[in-house]
């Protein structure tokens, strides 16, 4: 165990087939299985299950190999251990890799029937997301709003709240989604809440409540500006003024293209945080003798700087 969870699988290998084969129990052949799907050997995962003497698995083997087939494709394998697991021992991850793997049939009535058959004491906050994301995806909006629904909002968490509100706004429900906004504890607005209401706002048409919601945004996730839209929400000095609070890391490639339009002394910002070009662009120009011309800066400097006045 101690050399799988160092990822020294030959030691651990070897220590493995060094065990007598009437001690090796199902917790140490798992214990084998599991450091080569943590590693990401599936196929070496699945060769070990079948060339190991697997007669006293337990449930925790199935759970693994229910993974592996996972992983790999084998679909059908993944339908045939569920079936065979007690419905005591399935766990919130069997649960997800089931939903999962139901929804790339695009059966919604068997994902239903599966969601409907999970005891409610085993119903986490991760099935039901999953299980929202899975109806909006199939088209069965309304099912997505009953799931959200039945979960009490003390229950309720900034994750789960995001994945409503892009169901929301990817079929338009864009007024539900405020409503769900507006009532929403200040603990449960987070910055991805945050940056799906901007874009919500602005659809429609609230743009001073788009512009409120970017305001509270801390300046380092300020990257929430990438959308063109957001054009209409600032005025051209106000976009100017934003990079200042910024890491260049935080500037997407096309708010930097869009700021480099109206100010090419700012074109920095495409290139990502570079010291010498960003002094270069502040005005020390004695670093600019070090500036690399097969950079991609200097052509689009040859073309941005001349186009826009900046002839100096």
């Amino acid at each position: 165990n101690v050399f799988a969870k160092s990822n020294r699988l030959v030691e651990a290998l070897g220590s493995f087939h060094s065990i007598p084969l009437y001690l090796r129990n199902a917790r140490v052949c798992n214990f084998m299985l599991e450091a080569f799907i943590d590693s990401g050997r599936f196929h070496d995962a699945l060769y070990f299950f079948h060339h190991t003497d697997f007669s006293k698995k337990d449930s925790d083997t199935v759970r693994l190999m229910l993974r592996v087939y996972y992983e790999l494709g084998d679909f059908y394998r993944v339908f045939s251990l569920f079936d065979r697991l007690p419905i005591s021992e399935r766990s919130e991850f069997v649960y997800l890799i089931i939903l999962k793997v139901s929804s790339q049939f695009k059966n919604f009535s068997k994902i239903q029937k599966i969601y409907d058959d999970i005891p409610i004491h085993d119903l986490t906050l991760d099935i039901k997301e999953s299980m929202i994301k899975i109806c909006a995806s199939l088209g069965h909006v309304l099912s997505s709003i009953k799931i959200f629904d039945s979960i009490s909002s003390t229950a309720l968490s900034p994750s789960i709240i995001s994945t409503m509100l892009k169901v929301f706004s990817e079929y338009g429900f864009y007024y539900d989604a405020i409503s769900l906004y507006d009532k929403l504890d200040p603990s449960n607005i987070d910055f991805n809440v945050k940056t799906i209401m901007i874009n919500i706002f602005i659809s429609v048409n609230q743009l001073d409540r788009a512009r409120y919601v970017f305001n509270i945004l801390p300046s380092v996730f300020c990257s929430a500006i990438v959308d063109f839209h957001y054009n209409r929400v600032f005025t051209s000095d106000e976009l100017l003024t934003i990079p200042e609070n910024l890491r260049c890391d935080c500037v997407s490639k096309d708010l930097a293209n869009l700021i480099s339009e109206l100010n090419p002394r700012l074109s920095y910002l495409i290139v990502g945080d570079d010291s010498i070009l960003k002094n270069f662009f502040l005005g020390k120009y004695k670093e600019a003798i070090l500036l690399n011309p097969s950079n991609p800066a200097t052509l689009f400097l040859s073309k941005s700087f001349p186009s826009q006045g900046c002839v100096d």
